[in-house]
């Protein structure tokens, strides 16, 4: 009796271990047929953002990480296309992941529409936002430089309290 219980634990660990080296195999195969993307490659997919002369206003919401506040402010004009710039190019992103957010614009542009903008921090590879006319009809895209976008809202901010 005690040999088929050493024969049965043999197998259970046996099967075990191969579970195991299962599971590193196919996180180590899916992350390195879909890494986090470090460049935009299909810009064509990407939000077209209105330029300077077609927006009437960008209202920003800025979430502060080290004092946990949040402040709503009015961009300055001048502060527009840096903000725009760090944002792109950027391509659709279908498979989006949970990131921790940043901030929120609202653009209003000169037809009258409005557009909101979600700001998040991926962690690593390119930058993430998502953009629609409302909640209900956003689109998730990967593209710009984080960093570049957190100095352009801290910039924004600082310049519309100056004002």
């Amino acid at each position: 009796m005690p040999a088929d219980r050493n024969k049965t634990r043999r197998g259970c660990a046996t099967c075990l271990a191969g579970a195991i080296l299962l599971i590193v195999a196919v996180v180590a195969l899916w992350w390195r047929l879909f890494p986090p993307p470090d460049r935009v490659r299909y810009p064509e997919s990407g939000f077209k953002f209105p330029g300077a002369t077609e927006i009437t206003s960008i209202k920003g919401r800025y979430l502060q990480k080290r004092v946990f506040a949040v402040e709503d402010f009015e961009l300055p004009r001048e502060s527009w296309t840096a903000l725009l710039g760090a944002l792109g190019p950027s391509q659709r992103d279908y498979l989006p992941s949970k990131w921790q957010a940043l901030g929120e614009l609202e653009i209003q542009t000169v037809d009258g529409k409005t557009l909101q903008i979600n700001l998040y921090d991926p962690g690593e590879g390119i930058g993430a936002f998502s953009a629609g006319p409302d909640w209900d009809s956003r689109r998730y895209y990967r593209g710009g430089d984080t960093r570049l976008v957190i100095e352009a809202i801290t910039k924004a901010h600082a310049r519309s309290i100056a004002q």
